[in-house]
């Protein structure tokens, strides 16, 4: 498949091991979304994404978009569950010399705990710790990390709150403006809030979806903040007809719309 008349190359790829040694632990190794145990950005209804998983500030390759490692899960009685990924911290692209998918020698660790509240709510909280050496920059690295909570209401499927905020830190990242500038301690922070309805729940035909985007961040250029509106019209279980439409309203406000189709075989 292409994408932008380029080879979209391999996204999810990745083994998972259901219970380890009857530990009750799940382990997966491979090519995965940082953020999946917080929301599958993938999974999604919307082109209009949650922005605040994509930002990278200045030169950093660190985001909760696509890494490679280690993803470990458990989950209590009591409905507690843990989550804890190993990952390399620099993304997807091509392997360098030596076949190496590694840009450095440091690796990021994210830990995530959520908890059932009730027959309709879950809450959680994670943490993310990391290091980089940046790169096309000689003897600089920088330490960041993020955390946030997280909500989701969900009443049986038929209307479904997901939201998110998120604080980050970078001790030190490179802007490149009109001349290189090293930015330090550059705070960024942002969020969104997703309300799906489906009026039959996971057998409706149809569903509407809005979505609202938030970030505020010390690099003025990654500011950002939408609304989106989606709807959605199954006319078969792996075709739906999609419409939709955002507004920007940082800088020079703007609208997008788009109409289409969505299949999967």
């Amino acid at each position: 498949m292409g994408e932008r008349r380029e080879v979209a190359g391999i996204e999810d790829a990745f083994i998972m091991y259901h219970d380890l040694f009857r530990s009750g632990i799940n382990v997966s190794f491979g090519q995965f979304q940082a953020c999946d145990p917080l929301y599958k950005r993938e999974l999604r209804y919307t082109l209009e994404d949650y922005l605040i998983y994509t930002i990278k500030p200045g030169n950093s390759s660190i985001s909760l978009k696509y890494e490679r490692g280690l993803l470990f899960d458990y989950g209590l009685k009591t409905g507690t569950d843990f989550v804890l990924e190993i990952v390399n911290g620099n993304g997807i692209g091509p392997a360098g010399e030596g076949y190496l998918f590694d840009i450095d020698k440091y690796k990021n660790f994210l830990l995530k705990i959520s908890q059932s509240a009730g027959k309709y709510a879950s809450v959680g909280f994670f943490g993310y710790l990391g290091k980089e050496a940046l790169k096309d920059v000689t003897s600089m690295t920088n330490s960041m990390y993020m955390f946030g909570p997280n909500l989701t209401l969900d009443f049986n499927e038929k209307f479904i709150l997901n939201a998110q905020y998120l604080y980050r830190n970078d001790s030190r990242v490179v802007v490149e403006t009109d001349a290189i500038a090293v930015q330090e301690d550059v705070v960024t922070q942002g969020g969104f809030a997703e309300l799906i309805f489906s009026p039959r729940g996971d057998r409706s035909d149809w569903y509407l979806t809005a979505l609202f985007n938030w970030v505020d961040s010390d690099l003025d250029y990654l500011d950002y903040t939408s609304a989106t509106l989606h709807a959605g019209y199954l006319l078969r279980r792996n075709i739906r007809l999609v419409g939709e439409y955002s507004q920007g309203f940082t800088g020079e406000e703007f609208g997008k719309a788009s109409v289409g189709f969505v299949a999967a075989f």
